[in-house]
C-alpha cells in the first residue's frame, strides 16, 4: 500500500503545471466533451483540501461497453474506496462506452481521444464485448485492436489494465447456435477460453490482469442462489455489477476487502457480504 501511495504522489505532480490552467478554463466557459459519457460517482468523494495535505488521487478510466456501464458499475468502485477506511487516497473515474460495441469499433470514436489524453489517468481499464473469444477471427482482430489500445495507454503515461470478461449464462441460447456450437459449446468452455486468451494478452503486452470472469465463475459454483446476470443472460444484474466492481476494485487497490461498507441500494447485507467473500478468495489468474 505505502509504494502504491507513493506512486500516486510522485505521478501527481505531473498534473501539478496543467490544474491551474484547468482550472481558469473551467471557470471562464463550460467544457463540453462530444461523444464521451464521462460519470461521476454518486455520492462524490469529499473535498479535498489543497496544498501538501491533500489525499492522492487515483485516477481510473473505462473503456469498453454495456459491462462496464450497467447498474454504474464504474462508480462502485470509487465509493468502495471511499467506504474502505484502510485505503488513503480517493478514486476518480472516467469512461467512454457504447453499447454492443468492440474494442476496435470504440478505437475509432472521436470521444477516444478526448478522454484519454496525456497525464489525465494513472489505469486505463479496457473490456472486450462478450463473443470476443467465440472464433478465430474474433480473436484476431480483438488482439489486433488490445495491441493498439496497450500502446496508445502507455503513450499518455498510464498502465493498461484488460477487463477479463464473463461466459454467457449457462443456458444461454448461443451455446445451441450451430455457428457458435463447435467454439463455445457451454458456459465452462467460454470461460476457458476467455481465460486463456486474456491470460495471455495480458503478459504479452504488459497488461495487468483483472480477472473479473474468475470470480463470475466461482460465485456461480459456490453461490448459484445468487443471479449475476440480467434477464438477457449477457449483462450483468446488479449483483454480478458488485462482484465485478469488486475486483477491480482489488486488482488495482491490492487492498483486502473486509473493510468495506459500501452497498448499492437493492442489495441486502447478506448478498453484500457474500459476494466479498468470493472476491476475497485467493485463485490462481
Amino acid at each position: 500500500m505505502n509504494n502504491c501511495i507513493k506512486r500516486l504522489h510522485k505521478k501527481s505532480q505531473k498534473h501539478n503545471k496543467f490544474k491551474a490552467l484547468a482550472f481558469l478554463c473551467l471557470m471562464t466557459f463550460p467544457l463540453f466533451i462530444s461523444g464521451c459519457k464521462e460519470q461521476k460517482p454518486q455520492e462524490p468523494p469529499a473535498a479535498q483540501s489543497q496544498g501538501n495535505n491533500k489525499d492522492p488521487v487515483m485516477r481510473i478510466a473505462f473503456v469498453g461497453n454495456e459491462y462496464t456501464t450497467e447498474n454504474n458499475m464504474l462508480n462502485m468502485v470509487p465509493l468502495m474506496a471511499k467506504s474502505d477506511p484502510s485505503t488513503q487516497f480517493n478514486v476518480e473515474v472516467g469512461v467512454h462506452a457504447v453499447a454492443n460495441n468492440s474494442l476496435a469499433q470504440l478505437w475509432s470514436h472521436p470521444a477516444t481521444k478526448t478522454l484519454l489524453t496525456p497525464n489525465s489517468w494513472d489505469y486505463v481499464i479496457i473490456q472486450p464485448n462478450s463473443m470476443w473469444a467465440s472464433s478465430e477471427g474474433h480473436v484476431y482482430v480483438t488482439q489486433k485492436s488490445i495491441s493498439a489500445w496497450s500502446r496508445l495507454i502507455n503513450n499518455i503515461q498510464a498502465h493498461p489494465v484488460l477487463f477479463m470478461t464473463w461466459p454467457l449464462e449457462r443456458s444461454h441460447p448461443t451455446y445451441a447456435d450451430l455457428k457458435h456450437m463447435s467454439t463455445l459449446k457451454n458456459y465452462k468452455n467460454m470461460h476457458r477460453m476467455i481465460h486463456g486468451y486474456s491470460k495471455a494478452l495480458a503478459k504479452k503486452e504488459g497488461m495487468s490482469l483483472a480477472p473479473v470472469g474468475n470470480y463470475w465463475m466461482v460465485a456461480m459454483e459456490k453461490n448459484p442462489d445468487i443471479n449475476l446476470y440480467a434477464p438477457d443472460g449477457s449483462t450483468p444484474s446488479l449483483e454480478g455489477s458488485y462482484l465485478t466492481a469488486l475486483v477491480i476494485y482489488k486488482t488495482l487497490v491490492d487492498n483486502t476487502l473486509d473493510d468495506i461498507t459500501y452497498i448499492p441500494q437493492g442489495m441486502s447485507e447478506e448478498t453484500k457480504d457474500a459476494l466479498i467473500a468470493i472476491a476475497s478468495t485467493k485463485i490462481e489468474n
